[in-house]
């Protein structure tokens, strides 16, 4: 265990208990039954897979990749290298919506849309809290979508939660259909790519990261056709980056589609998510 320890010590703040936490995954034990059968021995196999995942993750691999999960909402996920590790401040897209739609009664059926769904974190969980909500997560990779489709069959959601093959909104452009769409785009600018962590810039797929000079190259994008896919009164949520709550506003201001633009600040007091209503009457 020392020698993982110190294998580990330039990737992680806290290297004891990520070992820990990489043993637990290839012996299939919680992390704290390792402390109660303190006299358990390794079988060779077993020490090898450890010696390997202990190898990635100091070659700065997201734990998330290698052990193939991520908590979100306080439920496990499949992520895969194609796909985002979720990020705890995503969940504030989820936390908005339920202050929003969590009132609407059940016969009320809610359309909701994931543009970009990735590994599907947030078609599925609007889709557990909300359970008024049918929802269509679209994504332009396949690979992310078939991790989408893992999560939503483990979540038993084949019914409720269904997945498009398509860029953004294409799909349904100019056809008013949701009462709410969600996004987590790219939203960081191309030249801020030397700050990133080297678990972030070596391993998770840069087309989910970058986006443009600006890095708000998807989010303009975004909000220049959402209002055609909303019926009146309904709302687009997109997280954005840090910095970037002014720009936002002001992108969807000169959209003239909204009757309603808000910003939601993170844990950490940062601007973090964008709440926009579409127009409830004609414009």
């Amino acid at each position: 265990m020392q020698s993982a320890v110190n294998a580990l010590r330039t990737c992680c703040d806290n290297p004891l208990m990520e070992a820990e936490l990489l043993l637990a995954h290839v012996l299939d034990v919680k992390p704290w039954q390792l402390h109660i059968n303190t006299d358990r021995t390794i079988d060779k196999r077993s020490l090898h897979q450890f010696e390997e995942v202990v190898a990635r993750r100091a070659s700065h691999e997201p734990y998330a990749y290698i052990t193939g999960y991520r908590e979100f909402w306080s439920r496990p996920f499949r992520v895969t290298p194609q796909t985002l590790v979720p990020r705890p401040e995503t969940e504030l897209v989820i936390e908005t919506a339920l202050a929003i739609f969590s009132g609407v009664p059940p016969e009320r059926k809610l359309r909701v849309l994931d543009a970009g769904t990735g590994s599907g974190i947030l078609a599925v969980t609007l889709a557990l809290e909300l359970p008024c909500s049918f929802v269509i997560g679209s994504d332009l990779s396949f690979h992310a979508l078939y991790t989408a489709r893992e999560n939503i069959a483990a979540f038993g959601l084949n019914e409720k939660v269904s997945l498009v093959n398509a860029y953004w909104l294409s799909f349904m452009r100019n056809k008013p259909y949701f009462d709410l769409v969600v996004s987590n785009p790219p939203y960081i600018a191309t030249h801020e790519r030397d700050t990133l962590s080297r678990e972030v810039l070596g391993h998770e797929p840069a087309i989910a990261l970058f986006s443009g000079t600006d890095g708000l190259c998807a989010i303009r994008e975004l909000l220049s056709a959402v209002a055609s896919v909303l019926f009146p009164g309904g709302w687009f949520l997109c997280e954005i980056g840090c910095g970037q709550g002014e720009a936002v506003v002001e992108i969807a201001s000169k959209t003239g589609s909204f009757d309603k633009i808000g910003l939601e600040k993170d844990l950490a007091g940062h601007d973090r998510v964008l709440a926009v209503r579409k127009y409830e009457g004609k414009r």
